[in-house]
């Protein structure tokens, strides 16, 4: 764990090295931990939603070859990629793909959000309020995304933990609904591929 202790130089230079440095209590750690733990597994049932919409989509019936390699790729981005090409090509009604535009979109927009969790470190100021004393930010090391000022927007504190929690349940709840409205494939007649070889 990382803990930075945003104060001024001058400020820092007046607390000797025997550690009399302003820290997080165990319970503001605690609370904070618990809260991003918390997202960071909200997220994963949105990740997992995903499979379920893909799956109905292409009219898959067996579901180990299918969440299988659905999860080949690694990154989040083609896997909604595959889903968003899936149910685009099903055929469902102007309703519901109206519906999907704005679900994929939101899960696209959503998605950086989670990656700037996963990116970021955790820095303590003991001089904010007590909720937002410990948040995220970018690495102090990368000066193309840290903001020495922890602006807002550059930061995320407590309560937009909080806020990112509610958001991410009720996005694995809305595509949970979606998969479950998207109607079976019809089942097509059978037909000679154009890529099979005749005789």
């Amino acid at each position: 764990m990382i803990y930075l202790t945003s104060l001024p130089w001058k400020e820092i230079s007046q607390h000797n090295a025997a550690s009399t440095m302003p820290k997080p209590s165990d319970q503001q750690i605690s609370d904070f931990y618990v809260r991003l733990g918390l997202v960071i597994a909200a997220w994963q049932f949105v990740e997992a939603a995903l499979v379920y919409a893909y799956g109905k989509a292409i009219g898959a019936t067996n579901p180990t070859p299918l969440t299988a390699s659905f999860h080949v790729p690694t990154n989040i981005s083609v896997r909604l990629g595959m889903t968003d090409q899936a149910v685009k090509r099903s055929g469902i009604d102007a309703a519901l793909l109206s519906e999907w535009e704005k679900l994929s979109a939101q899960v696209s927009q959503k998605m950086k959000r989670r990656n700037k969790l996963a990116q970021s470190i955790v820095i303590f100021d003991p001089h904010k309020k007590p909720d937002r004393q410990l948040f995220l930010s970018p690495n102090v090391d990368d000066p193309t995304r840290f903001d020495p000022l922890f602006s807002p927007g550059s930061i995320i504190t407590r309560p937009e933990l909080d806020d990112m929690l509610k958001v991410f349940e009720e996005l694995h709840q809305r595509l949970t609904e979606f998969h479950q409205r998207l109607p079976p494939l019809p089942a097509k007649p059978q037909s000679a591929s154009p890529l099979s070889p005749t005789s």
